[in-house]
Parts: structure tokens; C-alpha cells; sequence
């Protein structure tokens, strides 16, 4: 072997002889008879077993395969069902879509007709806003004409009427009147046609006339005398003038059934076709329902949960929480609450208010001219004519073509160029609010407007400026106009008077008017406005002072300064003047989804709209004190804000002289405003709240506070305005 090349290993090496004994190799070994057939029997039993267990193992395969086949074809027919599944849903999902785009873009046009029709009916009410006046005044020239022919011929004038709104007569009675004597005496004759050149005259035949002139009565047969013939004709042959003849006029039975659900839905007193009553005029309205300030009562089950629900979510918004949590149990809460028997003590339920709204719905509802105890039910047809009369038709406001973000960036930029833009605090999430209308409790046709702005950019800069003008106003001395700070500063106001009065001597003789100062929002350019403000800051520069310092969080304002002290703010008098003159060009508002911008009047619903007004009827009340020389020491006036008396003391006077002064105080003020007494000439008004009268043995004026339910309680033992809240609600 290592010959060949291999070494036997160490362990291998031994020496002696082999342990294993030796044995030929051709020696054969010999068994036993009987150890053959158990070898066989053995062999076969296991040749069975292998058998056996061959065909389990195949039957166990075969039931695996099976079973995984049963679950692949259950699993590939789960697949199927989702992609079905999925499948449906995309395409009902894309029918949802395409149902949606369908929607959308049949609003869309809804809402592009809409806007459409209103614009339509915007720019032809502005248009044709001023044809009743033009229409008025043809007519006026046309009867003119005829007056003018009429004296010619020797005929009597007749009396023109009127073209204004407060005429006996309109301009359709005038001319029906006017008409009625118009008679055709001859027809128009037609004179010899003169030759023209060389070609003959013309000639017209004469007119055919018939021969029969009359018509032969028929003689009928007894039997058609005695029995109307029937005669059964087809509708086919009748004549076609004949069934134009008989054709009836189209009824709208749309309008007609539209007309019919309105009057059955709403059974309500009408105006003009319209729904317009008060809610205290309906059947079956709660009494607590009435008025507007009554808190309806929720009825809760389980009010303990709801009370603690509501304190954790307000401690969840609290600022200084931090991240804490707040809670409360029900046993905390219940020693905040009492047991209150409901039903005895008659509260209005929330149920009944919600019945009163479907019962109500689509329809407006209004408190009427601020007074929550009474409420308005109108049509919106009504509403929205009143809304158009008072804003789009009203010469003050003007439409703007440009967006809201176009109008707060034009804004925006003008602060900035006058270096406004600090001074007036700008609010970028401000925008223009919306205007309403309220229907006054005088007279329910007639709408008084209403404009927020507590949401516009500037607002509050606008509040301090506001407290600016009002302290630059109050500073002024009382000799200088007839502004009231507040309604309580009447009673020292009058007794100034009486004592001025007592100087005029026991010979006195005292005379008094009251007036009521129209369209003072609405009508006054911004010329004079801006004249009035320049007025009483160029008063305050002559005293030497050049800011006026107010706190924004409080009452309170001063000339001086507040050094240590929070929330002050200076203002300077240019800054104050320059800042009116832009709010006055950028007054913008929203009505029946049309911005408009006031360009006459003055800014309606701003913070500095009641001290603007003051100030210019101050400015115009200083130029009328200073006319009159002399007497000026026997005159005295007493106003608040539109409300205003004049008061006329002296000793010997003439009735052109004190003529004189009633004339000059009804011109002082802008021509755009209107004077219009509310006195009754007897020496007694109501003014402020109060009945003010002279008392001509005293010498005096005298003054009695009076309540607004003061009439109605001595009447009819009602209270017309509630401005108070039940005790069940």
C-alpha cells in the first residue's frame, strides 16, 4: 500500500496478531431450517406495512393537493368577487362624479341667471331710476302747450297739478282730464294737388257704393219660426276666421296654481298682494313667543351630563389651561343645580318655537325698529323691494365693477401712499359687511338701513378716532353751538337757559319750535363734512394743542399726556383729518349681494358716523350764532344728534325780527337737509324723551320725563315696546 502511495495512519500500526478470527473465505455459513419462513413472513409483513403506509401517505397527499386546489380556486374566486366589487364601485363612483359635475354645473347656471337678472335689474333701476320725474315734467310742458293754445283760443286756463310726490291729482288723472272736452268736429279736408313739371294732376277714383242699401227680410217657413234648426257640422269644416273668432284667452294655470299654494300655505294679512302683519296678529302664537329677547327652554333628560359636557369644553378653549385637562364629576355638579318644577312655572319650550319656525318658513322675520317686542312677518318680495328702493336706487351708493379683494387693496394702498398705513392699524382678515334693513314702527313701508362694520380692516382705528372727535366736540365751549353730550345733560342744559332767561327780566316773552333734522345721514356731501372736522381741529390748534390721546380699551380722553398708564393711544389732528378724508372715499358695503360705495353722506354704520354728523351741524349751528349780532344773547338751542329746539327769549320783540330768526336757524344748516317741525305751535313737545313747555307766568322752561309706553298705558293699558325679557324665559 505504500507502493501505491498511501501510508497507513499511526493508529492503524499495531502489532501482534488480528483479534478477529480467522475464517476461509470459501467456507459458506449454515442456518437453520426453520429461520427461513419467519424471514419471509417478516419480509412480507413489512413489505405490507410499506404498502400500507405508501397508500395513506398518497391519500394524505392527494387530500392536501385537494384542499389546497379548493382554497386556491376560493381565494381566486374571493379576487374575482373584489375586482367585480371594485370594479361596480369605480363605475359607481364615476356616475356619482358625473351626477355631481351634472349638479354643480346646473347651479352653477342657476346662480349665473341670478346673478344675471340682478345685475339686469340693478343697472335698469339705476338707469331708469330718475324716468317718473322725466316722464312727470314731459306731461308738465305737454299741458303747458295745451294751456298756452287754450288762452289763445279765448278758452279758460285750467290748474296745473303738481309733479311732485305729495300731488292730489297724478299725471294719468291730469291728462284724462284735460282730455275729456277734446271732440272731432270735421275730418282733415285734402287740398287740390298743385302739378309738378309737365305731368298731369292725379285723379282718384271715387268711392264704390252699393246698390242694395238695404236688406231684404227673409221670410221663413212656419217651421223654422216655430223650431230652431240644429244642423250637426263637422269641426273640420268650419271656417278658419271662424275659429279664430271663438278662441279664448290662454290661462296660466302655472301662476294661477302658484298663486293658489301661496294663499293656502300662508292664510297670513296681506299688502299689495304680499304677506305683511305683525306676529301678535297670527292664531295660535305662545305669548312668550312674541318677544324676541325670551330665552326658549331646552328640555334635557340627563341636563347633569350636558352641564358637566359644556364645562369641559369651555376649560378645553381656555388660553391659560396650558394642556391641562379639566373635568368634573356629576356629583360636583348637582350641588350647582336645583330641582325647578317646569311645567307650573310656564316656560317657553324650545319645541314650540321650532313648530313656529317651519310654520313660518320662508318668510322674513324682523323685529320691528329695534323694538324685540313686537316682530314683523314679511314677504321676501317685499324685503327685497325695500332693500332695492333703499340702496341700489338711492343716488348715494354707486355699484363697483371690481371684486372685494380689488376694493380692500385699492383701500390698502391709499393709506399707504398718505403713510397711513401704521396710524390706521390694517386688518387683513377684515372684509365688508353686509347691509340689512329694519322696517320702522311709524310706518311699515318705509326701511331704516343698517351697515356693520365692526368686520372692515379698519375698524379699530376707527373706534379711536371715533372717541377722538367726540372729545375734540365736547371741548368746545357750550356758547359756540347746541351739541348735548347725552341725554342726562338736559336738565343742566334747560336750567342754563332759565337762568339766562331770568336776566331778559320779568317782561320776557318766551317762544319756542322744535324740528327734526332729515336725511342727515344720507344726504350731506363730503365737502362740508370734511369743512366741519377742519373747523374744530383748526379751533384746538388756536389753543395750542396738536393730539388728542383716548384709551382704546376704556373710557376717557385727554389733550394731556399718560405717561404709565396702559391701552392709550396719541393721535395727532392730521393724522385724524387725513384718515376721515380716506374713510369718507373708501365707505363700501354689501346689499342684495351688490357692493356698492357711498360717495354722498356720511359713513353709514361706522364708529365715526354720530361725531362726524355733531360736527358739522356744531359747525353750521357757530356760523348761525355768529349772524345774528345782538340778539345772539337771546337765543338758545338744545340738540342731539337730529333732534333739535330753539328757544327765542326777549323783551320787546317784533314779529318780523323774531320772523327773522326762525328763517335764518332753517337755513343754517346744508341745503341737502330738511328741517321738519314736530311742535304744534301751543308751546309743548316731546323732546328726548321728555315734554318740555314754557311756562309763560314763570318764565320758564320746564321739562317732564316721559316713558315710550307712557301713551299706550293711558289707552289702552298696553306696552307697545318690550325691551325687557320675561322672568319665564
Amino acid at each position: 500500500m505504500e507502493a501505491d502511495g498511501y501510508r497507513c495512519p499511526p493508529e492503524y500500526q499495531r502489532r501482534g496478531r488480528s483479534s478477529s478470527p480467522q475464517s476461509s473465505r470459501g467456507t459458506a455459513v449454515k442456518r437453520s431450517p426453520s429461520e427461513g419462513p419467519k424471514i419471509k413472513s417478516r419480509t412480507e409483513d413489512l413489505e405490507r406495512t410499506v404498502e400500507a403506509m405508501k397508500a395513506f401517505v398518497d391519500t394524505e397527499m392527494a387530500r392536501r393537493a385537494e384542499r389546497e386546489r379548493k382554497k386556491q380556486e376560493k381565494a381566486e374566486a374571493k379576487k374575482r368577487e373584489e375586482e367585480e366589487r371594485a370594479a361596480l364601485e369605480a363605475a359607481k363612483r364615476l356616475e356619482e362624479m358625473k351626477k355631481q359635475r351634472r349638479l354643480e354645473k346646473a347651479r352653477k347656471q342657476e346662480e349665473e341667471q341670478e346673478a344675471m337678472a340682478k345685475a339686469i335689474e340693478v343697472s335698469v333701476g339705476l338707469r331708469f331710476g330718475t324716468v317718473d320725474d322725466r316722464l312727470k315734467n314731459i306731461v308738465r310742458e305737454v299741458l303747458l302747450e295745451n294751456q298756452a293754445l287754450a288762452k289763445d283760443k279765448g278758452k279758460a286756463p285750467e290748474a296745473i297739478a303738481s309733479t311732485s310726490g305729495e300731488a292730489n291729482e297724478s299725471a294719468i288723472k291730469v291728462i284724462t282730464k284735460s282730455t275729456e272736452g277734446l271732440q272731432m268736429t270735421e275730418k282733415r279736408k285734402r287740398g287740390e294737388d298743385a302739378p309738378v313739371g309737365d305731368s298731369p294732376p292725379v285723379v282718384t277714383p271715387a268711392k264704390r257704393t252699393t246698390r242694395r242699401v238695404s236688406m231684404r227680410p227673409l221670410r221663413l217657413a212656419k217651421k223654422l219660426r216655430t223650431r230652431p234648426m240644429v244642423k250637426k257640422t263637422s269641426l273640420l269644416r268650419l271656417n278658419r276666421r271662424a275659429l279664430t273668432a271663438v278662441k279664448t284667452t290662454l290661462r296660466d294655470s302655472t301662476l294661477e296654481r302658484m298663486q293658489f299654494l301661496e294663499a293656502t300655505r300662508f292664510p297670513y294679512p296681506r299688502v299689495r298682494g304680499h304677506v305683511r302683519c305683525r306676529l301678535q296678529e297670527l292664531e295660535g302664537i305662545p305669548d312668550l313667543a312674541l318677544n324676541a329677547n325670551n330665552v326658549p327652554l331646552a328640555r334635557q333628560q340627563d341636563r347633569t351630563s350636558r352641564l358637566c359636557s359644556e364645562i369641559v369644553d369651555g376649560f378645553r378653549q381656555w388660553v391659560n389651561a396650558k394642556g391641562q385637562v379639566i373635568s368634573c364629576t356629576a356629583s360636583e355638579v348637582v350641588r350647582c343645580m336645583q330641582p325647578i318644577a317646569l311645567e307650573e312655572r310656564g316656560y317657553l319650550d324650545k319645541g314650540a318655537v321650532l313648530d313656529l319656525k317651519a310654520r313660518l318658513d320662508g318668510l322674513v322675520l324682523t323685529p320691528l325698529d329695534r323694538n324685540p317686542g313686537v316682530t314683523l312677518v314679511i314677504c321676501p318680495a317685499l324685503y327685497y323691494q325695500g332693500m332695492f328702493d333703499l340702496f341700489i336706487r338711492n343716488d348715494g351708493y354707486v355699484p363697483i365693477v371690481g371684486s372685494e379683494s380689488d376694493v380692500m387693496a385699492a383701500t390698502r394702498e391709499c393709506l399707504r401712499k398718505e403713510g397711513l398705513l401704521a396710524f390706521g392699524k390694517w386688518d387683513g382678515k377684515g372684509h365688508v359687511g353686509k347691509a340689512y334693513a329694519l322696517p320702522k314702527h311709524k310706518d311699515l313701508d318705509w326701511y331704516r338701513p343698517i351697515c356693520p362694520t365692526f368686520s372692515e380692516p379698519t375698524a379699530r382705528t376707527g373706534k379711536a378716532v371715533a372717541k377722538g372727535l367726540n372729545h375734540l366736540l365736547f371741548t368746545l365751549p357750550h356758547d359756540l353751538h347746541f351739541n348735548l353730550k347725552a341725554v342726562s345733560s338736559l336738565t343742566s342744559r334747560l336750567e342754563a337757559v332759565n337762568r339766562k332767561c331770568a336776566r331778559q327780566g320779568s317782561g320776557a316773552i318766551l317762544t319756542a319750535r322744535s324740528y327734526d333734522i332729515k336725511d342727515m345721514f344720507s344726504q350731506l356731501p363730503h365737502d362740508e363734512i370734511l369743512q366741519a372736522v377742519d373747523w374744530v381741529i383748526k379751533w384746538h390748534k388756536e389753543k395750542g394743542r396738536q393730539f388728542v390721546r383716548v384709551n382704546t380699551r376704556g373710557r376717557g380722553s385727554t389733550f394731556g399726556l399718560t405717561t404709565g398708564q396702559d391701552h392709550w393711544r396719541l393721535l395727532e389732528f392730521d393724522d385724524v383729518f387725513n384718515f376721515i378724508r380716506i374713510d369718507l372715499r373708501h365707505t363700501y358695503t354689501f346689499a342684495l349681494n351688490v357692493l356698492l360705495q357711498q360717495r354722498i353722506g356720511i359713513p353709514m354704520g361706522k364708529s365715526t358716523s354720530p361725531p362726524l354728523a355733531c360736527i358739522l351741524c356744531a359747525h353750521a349751528e357757530h356760523k348761525f350764532l355768529c349772524s345774528l349780532g345782538t340778539n345772539r344773547q337771546r337765543v338758545f338751542g338744545v340738540r342731539l344728534v337730529d333732534d333739535v329746539s330753539l328757544i327765542i327769549a326777549s323783551k320787546t320783540p317784533t314779529e318780523q325780527e323774531v320772523d327773522g330768526i326762525w328763517q335764518r336757524f332753517e337755513e343754517c344748516y346744508p341745503s341737502n337737509l330738511s328741517l321738519k317741525r314736530t311742535d304744534d305751535g301751543t308751546g309743548k313737545w316731546d323732546f328726548l324723551g321728555c315734554e318740555v313747555k314754557i311756562d309763560p307766568t314763570m318764565k320758564q322752561v320746564l321739562s317732564v320725563q316721559l316713558t315710550k309706553n307712557e301713551k299706550t298705558l293711558w289707552t289702552s293699558e298696553i306696552l307697545e315696546f318690550k325691551n325687557g325679557q320675561s322672568y319665564c324665559s
